[in-house]
């Protein structure tokens, strides 16, 4: 009896770490109501969406989220301390809205500010002035997610600034309330305009990179520029929100809108990049050809892969970009290779394979038009045609090689944010002479502003002669750490100016599998970084290379199934992943 037990109680908990580990939240994909409708929000509206989502078929392909943004709301009730809902758009409440949109089989999402004051009510209009989060944190969590029941919340900052309040401070209490809530398995949106700093991601589940989107071509190439170098600061449960999708919107009032392929190369580069799928148009209005663009789930596919490996630049053409991601597996055989024409006239480029991370592929998919493409594949090269502002995205599978090249724009960047520009932060900025078009400066001075490459993949382990390219007017020195032991110092890089490029060379060892290259100063400023460069050597005698029962990586989750550091107080899960592909979960304290 008691052995039975035992087997029941371990099949339980092994059931119960598998679904911790498959609950961990993947890019939000719904509708919301701002781009839309604006501050007009009502219940008949919302319903309306709702009713269109799941009669168009968008549920069936993931989209689960009906977001209320700003507008809802009529002032705080000071007595009872809770927000009141507008009674003449909401004649049922709030509360009915979420009970419907569950009704649908679908997920509700709201909206506030960190603040005091919502953006709409522009810091003046009584409605929405008074009812943000600032002071009232627990209270205002427990309303909308205990009592009100929903399940996303977009929180804003117009109010915050107009409290003066610091967002670092104001976003984790907001994460320290809703963790209190009853209710779990909350989507925490936060929508600061900018890259708030690393700290978001022990946070939110998602976070706004730049201001808000519009209806147009220069809106999207102005937030896909953004986010090219932003691929390290996401990570599976945490994603750099893109804004809002604009497919569907047709024409506004002033002639604006997106042909065909721009909607295509919206989809397209907001899937890629993980970032929410967040529908923004009349759902009972949208077009065919739109909708069919929505519901591309080879795209959709790349967007929720579970990996959710960061993206990142390896070629620049000109106007063209070449990004890559692993797909399943951290250097498997499956990985996303999108090319971005952001032009006004078609291109051509042909990027080597051995430059994209594989000696050969069998397998070449493109996931716009999803059609097969192993025919674009000849001389071990890619040969890719880019209408204008349009773009291909090939899920390639195939034998992997190791990557040599490693972008310094590609890195973490531990100190790095893009709101307070007196604040201390590294920076990436054009230069002709970078391999890249860009270099990353104003790095070291400290250990919080340094430089990691996680992703450095070794076949076999050994020694690798690595050579650092750089930039600087006078000599500055760098501290290049593996795994976090072994260290060497590279000295006197001086280039003679900051516009010409510089090289020196050192000796790393890798082991076997990846590894993670951090380059810092912690007395002083490094020079202005463009890459490095990694070419084996030899495995030297007395080394062990790694065996299939060896440990390849070992992930830390929380109980409700997101991804953690593994420091965190309390209980956690432990993921170990070896060599061979065997995974083992054990729960630690």
């Amino acid at each position: 009896m008691k052995k039975h037990l035992l087997l029941a109680c371990l099949l339980l908990f092994s059931l119960f770490q598998s679904v911790c580990a498959d609950s961990i939240h993947l890019p939000t994909m719904g509708w919301s109501s701002w781009n839309c409708f604006g501050l007009d929000v009502t219940y008949t509206k919302i319903q309306g969406q709702a009713l269109a989502m799941t009669k168009k078929g968008l549920d069936k392909v993931g989209y689960l989220y009906v977001n209320i943004d700003d507008g809802f709301m009529n002032g705080r009730d000071k007595n009872a301390d809770t927000v009141i809902v507008n009674k003449i758009r909401f004649p049922y409440g709030i509360r009915s809205v979420a009970d419907y949109i569950h009704k649908k089989g679908l997920k509700a999402g709201i909206y506030t500010d960190a603040g005091d004051n919502t953006c709409g009510s522009g810091n003046s209009a009584a409605w929405g002035c008074g009812v943000g989060f600032y002071g009232n944190e627990d209270m205002d969590a427990k309303m909308y997610f205990d009592k009100w029941d929903f399940d996303f919340i977009k929180v804003d900052f117009c109010g915050g600034l107009h409290a003066g309040i610091d967002e670092q401070e104001a976003y984790t209490r907001i994460r320290e309330a809703i963790d209190k809530c009853d209710k779990k398995d909350i989507v925490y949106n936060v929508c600061r305009w900018g890259y708030p700093g690393t700290w978001i991601s022990d946070v939110a589940d998602s976070w706004r990179m730049q201001g808000d989107i519009y209806l147009g071509w220069s809106s999207l190439i102005g937030i896909i520029r953004e986010n090219l170098y932003m691929g390290a600061f996401m990570s599976p449960g945490h994603y750099n929100d893109m804004d809002m999708l604009e497919i569907g919107r047709g024409k506004d009032g002033y002639g604006n809108f997106l042909t065909p392929t721009e909607e295509k190369t919206h989809m397209a580069m907001w899937c890629f990049m993980a970032s929410p799928l967040l529908i923004g148009c009349d759902l009972n209005k949208i077009s065919t050809a739109s909708l069919n663009i929505l519901k591309n789930t080879e795209l959709i596919a790349i967007n929720q892969d579970s990996l959710s490996a960061g993206p990142y630049v390896t070629h620049r053409f000109d106007s063209v970009y070449v990004m890559v991601r692993d797909l399943k597996e951290s250097h498997g055989p499956r990985r996303a290779i999108a090319v971005w024409n952001m032009a006004d006239h078609p291109r051509t480029v042909n990027v080597a394979l051995t430059d994209l991370g594989y000696s050969s592929v069998a397998q070449l998919r493109e996931a716009v038009e999803r059609v097969e493409a192993v025919a674009s594949v000849f001389n071990d090269t890619i040969h890719a045609s880019v209408p204008a502002h349009g773009t291909l995205v090939y899920v390639a599978e195939g034998t992997r090689c190791e990557e040599t090249v490693y972008e310094a724009e590609a890195a973490w960047k531990s100190c790095y944010q893009k709101i307070h520009g007196d604040k201390k932060s590294a920076n990436v900025v054009s230069s002709s002479v970078c391999s890249g078009g860009v270099k990353v400066g104003n790095i070291g001075l400290g250990d919080d502003n340094r430089l990691e490459w996680r992703n450095v993949w070794s076949d076999t382990g050994g020694e690798y002669e690595l050579t650092l390219y750089f930039l600087s007017a006078g000599a500055r020195n760098v501290n290049v750490v593996v795994n976090g032991t072994n260290s060497v110092w590279i000295t006197g890089c001086s280039s003679g100016s900051f516009n010409r490029l510089g090289n020196k060379k050192c000796t790393v060892l890798l082991k076997k599998g990846m590894n993670t290259i951090c380059m810092k100063n912690d007395r002083a400023y490094m020079p202005d970084i463009d890459r490095f460069t990694l070419q084996f050597i030899r495995i030297p005698e007395g080394i062990r290379t790694a065996t299939d029962n060896d440990v390849k990586k070992v992930d830390y989750y929380d109980l409700q199934g997101r991804k953690t550091s593994g420091t965190s107080r309390g209980v956690t899960i432990r993921k170990t992943t070896y060599f061979g592909g065997k995974q083992e979960s054990k729960k630690v304290r």
